[in-house]
C-alpha cells in the first residue's frame, strides 16, 4: 500500500478529519504501519512507554494483572483508536497489558514525534483532551459503580455502559454488542468470579432482557435493564 493509500485511510479516523492534505501527509511519514496476528501482545505493562497506537483495524484489549494473579479488563479499543492516553511529554511506563483479539492494523508513532504533531496542530490536542476527559468520566463511573452498588447491579450496569459504547441499535429497541465476549472477561471488567457472571446472564436471559445471535454476539434489552435498576 502506498503512502497515499495511508494517507486515504488517516483521513477517515475523526483525530484527523481537520487536516490538510499536507499535514496529514507529514504525519504518514513519521508513522509506520504495522500489521498484527490475532492474540499478539503490542506492549506489557511496565515497558517503556515511548510509542503510540492509531488502530486501523481490528481490535486490541488493553488488560491488567492483580497482585491475586486475576486479570481485569480495562477496555477495548476498536478502529479509529488512540492508546495508551497517557505519556505525553513526560516519561514512563505502559501501565497496562495490550492485546490483539483477532488481526489487526494500526499507525505505530513514537511518542516524541506525536508531541511534535500536538504542538503543530492544535485541533488534534483538542481531540486529545475530549478523549482523555471522556477516560477519566469512565473511570470516575466505575469507581462510584463500584463503591455503591453491590456486584448484581455492577453486572446491571456493565452491560448498559458495553450497550452504548458497543452496541448497533436494532428496529426493536434493542441494543446488538458488535463484539463478542467470554464470560469470563465481562466478569473480569468488573472483578467478579466467571461463575457469578454465568448465573446473572443466565438470569438475564430467563427474564428477557438479554439474548444472543445466531453469531453469538449479546442482544442487550436496555429500556427494561435500566427500568430494574
Amino acid at each position: 500500500m502506498t503512502e497515499k493509500d495511508d494517507s486515504d485511510r488517516l483521513k477517515k479516523i475523526e483525530w484527523f478529519r481537520n487536516l490538510s492534505d499536507e499535514e496529514i501527509g507529514k504525519f504518514a511519514e513519521v508513522s509506520q504501519k504495522r500489521n498484527y496476528p490475532a492474540h499478539t501482545h503490542l506492549f506489557y505493562e511496565g515497558d517503556p512507554l515511548d510509542r503510540i497506537f492509531f488502530l486501523l483495524s481490528g481490535k486490541v484489549r488493553i488488560y491488567r494483572i492483580g497482585e491475586d494473579g486475576r486479570e481485569q479488563m480495562v477496555n477495548l479499543m476498536e478502529e479509529g483508536d488512540l492508546f495508551p492516553h497517557i505519556g505525553f511529554f513526560k516519561r514512563g511506563n505502559y501501565p497496562a497489558n495490550a492485546e490483539t483479539t483477532e488481526e489487526a492494523e494500526a499507525m505505530v508513532l513514537f511518542i516524541a514525534d506525536f508531541e511534535e504533531v500536538l504542538l503543530r496542530h492544535p485541533s488534534i490536542t483538542i481531540r486529545l483532551f475530549r478523549e482523555l476527559s471522556d477516560r477519566l468520566m469512565d473511570l470516575h463511573q466505575r469507581l462510584e459503580e463500584k463503591l455503591l452498588h453491590d456486584t448484581q447491579e455492577q453486572i446491571y450496569l456493565l452491560l448498559l455502559r458495553m450497550a452504548k459504547n458497543y452496541g448497533d441499535p436494532l428496529p426493536d429497541g434493542r441494543r446488538k454488542i458488535r463484539n463478542r465476549f467470554t464470560h469470563k472477561e465481562l466478569a473480569s471488567m468488573i472483578g467478579t468470579s466467571r461463575e457469578t457472571m454465568n448465573r446473572s446472564l443466565n438470569q438475564l436471559k430467563q427474564e428477557g432482557l438479554l439474548s444472543y445471535s445466531q453469531d453469538g454476539r449479546m442482544i442487550i434489552d436496555m429500556e427494561r435493564l435500566i427500568h430494574i435498576l
